[in-house]
């Protein structure tokens, strides 16, 4: 039944004049540390730029549970209206923030000039070192915003990380949020790696996330010193934006594809005839015309802002050929960039390692199959595995064109 325009349907205004009434006496909520506030106190939960990301997560998830448990049947699609709480992390900016993968780190650390480039002879990047003396700043903004004089090349930050127990054995990385301009990094008083600004290669640098794989410098007690010295020879600098440590099992970062890989999560039956398993190996069988086919890479965790790399053995029979393309995706599955992976044929066993840089704002990596094999030709695959990197540059100096600040 149609109802004329701007005419709320007896049925639904009732149901919403009940969920009013349900609400008002609840404008109390609990808040995420258990305590009645006020809906000003709860707004400000979201409005504070300084409020952790556990804090409004547990603010968001009250608020759900006040939903499914107060508000009537019919008083309103929360699911279609939110997309499910995507458009609620969006407008929230979580950050895809997993309490049971990652940590925020503190946003005061300590902090020393280094006017004459003597932090490293001076022990700053030693674990035991005393920063006691040091003075603290906020590493969400840049140091002249906290009356740092410009003019400084060198900085130092220090933070030492208690990393909780249900963490340790896990394989650590520490996500910096961002870095004006360059940066050398220790952690437990050894160098971890570096990161030279350089446009050319990493355009607009000082705005993204740099991570670095600290596994093997975590003490067994779970203390982790970081130690970050900052170049900046032009304009605004410092940490800029806040940073967390990221924790993940050994097959969300590294996953092999062979006979015992599921079938459901390589999506072969979109292959349909067109692939078939041969020990370990599998291969692509051609045809009269092109099939399609996706191998899914989801269990691979946090793919953004990293390198996938991607080594196998591949050997090819007759005529055509088989395109392979990373595509980058999205919350909403929306393709952010796709790469093709280009293998040329060959009859003997060929060894091919790619690598893919993944874009910002990725939330899963998929592997696009479009098999343009001719009928009687083949490529066979073995020794598949796919596996999430850091992209650190560790190993790069570069002298690019400097920017405004």
């Amino acid at each position: 039944m149609r109802h004329a325009k701007g005419v709320v349907p007896v049925r639904r205004r009732n149901a919403l004049l009940k969920a009013d009434a349900v609400a008002k006496p609840h404008c109390r909520p609990i808040s995420p540390t258990g305590a009645a506030v006020d809906s000003s106190s709860d707004c400000a939960v979201f409005a504070d730029k300084k409020s952790s990301v556990e804090k409004r997560l547990a603010a968001l998830n009250a608020v759900r549970d006040f939903r499914r448990e107060r508000l009537p049947k019919y008083a309103s699609n929360v699911a279609a209206w939110t997309r499910n709480g995507y458009n609620e992390q969006l407008a929230w900016t979580f950050d895809a923030f997993d309490p049971d993968r990652m940590i925020d780190l503190p946003l005061e650390w300590k902090f020393r000039l280094d006017p004459k480039d003597a932090g490293e002879g001076l022990g700053y990047a030693k674990a035991d070192f005393d920063d006691s003396g040091w003075k603290t700043v906020l590493t969400d903004r840049h140091l002249e915003y906290q009356g740092v004089e410009p003019g400084y090349e060198n900085v130092w930050y220090r933070h030492v990380v208690d990393i909780p127990e249900k963490f340790r054995g896990r394989r650590t990385i520490v996500r910096f949020g961002a870095i004006d301009e360059s940066c050398r990094f220790w952690a437990n008083g050894r160098y971890v790696g570096r990161f030279d600004f350089n446009p050319a290669v990493v355009p607009r640098s000082w705005e993204k996330p740099l991570e670095f794989d600290v596994t093997p410098f975590v003490g067994e007690d779970g203390r982790l010193a970081i130690a970050l010295k900052v170049v900046n020879r032009i304009g605004r600098g410092g940490l800029v934006k806040p940073s967390r440590v990221l924790f993940f099992d050994t097959d969300e970062m590294k996953v092999a594809i062979d006979a015992d890989h599921p079938m459901n999560e390589m999506s072969f039956k979109t292959f349909g005839s067109r692939i078939e398993r041969r020990g370990k190996n599998f291969a692509f069988i051609g045809g009269d015309k092109a099939s399609h086919g996706r191998i899914h890479l989801g269990m691979l965790k946090a793919p953004a802002g990293k390198t996938l790399h991607m080594a196998f053995r591949y050997r090819t029979k007759g005529k055509g050929r088989v395109r392979f393309f990373v595509n980058q995706k999205e919350v909403g599955k929306k393709v952010l960039a796709s790469e093709e992976v280009f293998l040329p044929p060959s009859e003997d066993w060929t060894e091919r390692t790619v690598e893919a840089n993944i874009v910002e704002d990725v939330h899963r990596v998929d592997l696009a199959v479009r098999n343009e094999l001719r009928a009687g030709s083949e490529m066979e695959v073995s020794s598949v595995v796919f596996e999430l990197k850091p992209r650190t540059f560790a190993d790069e100096k570069t002298e690019g064109p400097q920017r405004e600040g």
